[in-house]
């Protein structure tokens, strides 16, 4: 199947992926596999940063920090999407050298935040503090 997605952490999920992979081969005879070293984000930290940008598209809108686009100026209200696409995202990049949210390393959120934060509270007087774990319903 094209797109599965195996996270191989034990020995249990070793040999079934070693399984998975020898019947994928003799069945087609050719496959790519790539791979990541590293343990990636967390489900916790996933849920965090979603739960993060959009408190911060709140606290943008609310302090009347919208997004202008350059034509028009047209006013448009910050998304927990814009957030992460045009704020989180770069200074992700700038910081891990990764693009994907999904592939970055267990510290590398707390590294990415401070930044931000530390960014809007000089700059724009808006500080959105981390979610912890009971508030990201």
């Amino acid at each position: 199947m094209s797109g599965d997605r195996f996270v191989v952490s034990s020995k249990q999920s070793l040999d079934f992926y070693i399984k998975f992979v020898t019947k994928q081969f003799e069945e087609s005879g050719y496959t790519t596999y790539s791979y990541v070293k590293g343990k990636q984000r967390t489900s916790v930290q996933s849920n965090a940063l979603h739960k993060y940008c959009g408190d911060l598209a709140k606290a943008l809108n609310d302090s009347g920090q919208d997004m202008r686009m350059v034509k028009d100026d047209v006013e448009l209200p910050w998304t927990k999407e814009t957030v992460k696409e045009l704020l989180w995202k770069p200074i992700q990049k700038a910081v891990t050298g990764e693009e994907s949210t999904r592939n970055v390393k267990v510290g590398d959120y707390e590294k990415v935040y401070d930044v931000l934060n530390k960014h809007l509270a000089t700059n724009k007087g808006i500080m959105v503090y981390w979610p912890q774990k009971r508030s990201m319903t």
